[in-house]
């Protein structure tokens, strides 16, 4: 966490992540993850299933 930055949720980046929560079917909050990932080329590694199919995505099944 010492070496994370934080991003402002801008106009620009909302928008996108509306045109992403329309295109995958994600709730808003994942669109808005998927959104800054995709601008800032940061890897996303999540168990969410929201994130099962979507590009890009580094998905891993729950195991318990």
């Amino acid at each position: 966490m010492q070496t994370g930055a934080v991003i402002e949720l801008n106009a620009d980046l909302s928008l996108s992540a509306a045109q992403i929560s329309r295109k995958h079917k994600l709730p808003t909050a994942d669109s808005i993850i998927y959104a800054t990932s995709l601008r800032y080329s940061a890897v996303i590694f999540s168990c969410d299933k929201h994130f099962k199919d979507i590009p890009g995505i580094r998905y891993f099944s729950k195991t318990y």
